[in-house]
């Protein structure tokens, strides 16, 4: 995959590494790019181009933002629309489908059983395993302390219940240690996830990353370990 912006003369190319940041010492710039792949990732328009295997493709069907690091967990509504998903998609392989089958039609007996006793002319619709997922009270376990953690656990869930290739953090850095990071950027990898940090500063660059720095006066470079 490679990112590509009109206001930046480099790409960010992650056949070189599948972890870059990009660090932006001007605000205003810091901001706008920021901002412009925070609302593409929601499916708006904006500045950013994304190419996969050389076709430009939509930011939002392969990349997920995050910036409010504290409110990642995989009990939200985001992670339990994609349990309900995999359930879903469960509920009707070659090892589910018959007891699957079985259940609807039971439910369905059962809702015409209670409509016999009632004294006004009923409707009975189709019953459908989506209606029976919804009343199913199930959720992943999150047992994350901290944000690295947290973060972690994230990553394991988007790899593999979503297409997703590419996170974008905003300001990593500012939350997690050097350590910390390189462990994260690792656990991308393996994960099969490419990671975009969008950082306002810059101190060294920590294994298994690529820096693209655009300083104050929007010059860019590659910085090496200091």
């Amino acid at each position: 995959m490679k990112l590509a912006n009109y206001d930046l003369e480099n790409e960010i190319d992650f056949y070189i590494s599948d972890v870059w940041t990009l660090v932006c010492e001007n605000p205003h710039q810091f901001v706008r790019l920021a901002e412009s792949l925070f609302r593409q990732a929601k499916g708006e328009e904006g500045t950013w181009r994304l190419y996969d295997n050389g076709r430009s493709v939509d930011i939002a069907k392969l990349a997920v933002f995050v910036c409010d690091f504290f409110s990642v967990s995989l009990t939200d509504k985001k992670a339990t629309n994609l349990l309900q998903d995999q359930i879903k998609k469960l509920a009707f392989d070659e090892n589910h489908t018959v007891a699957t089958h079985e259940i609807i039609s039971a439910l369905d007996k059962y809702v015409h059983l209670l409509c016999e006793d009632i004294d006004y002319p009923t409707s009975i619709g189709e019953v459908e395993f989506s209606q029976i997922a919804k009343i199913i009270s199930v959720a992943f376990l999150d047992e994350a302390q901290n944000i690295i953690e947290r973060l972690a656990d994230y990553v394991t869930l988007i790899s593999r219940l979503t297409p997703t290739k590419l996170l974008i953090c905003v300001n990593l850095r500012s939350y997690l240690t050097e350590d910390e990071l390189h462990g994260f950027f690792v656990h991308c990898v393996d994960c099969g996830i490419c990671l975009l940090c969008i950082e306002s500063f810059f101190k060294n660059v920590i294994p298994g990353e690529r820096v693209l720095v655009c300083d104050s006066d929007l010059c860019e470079f590659f910085p090496t370990n200091k």
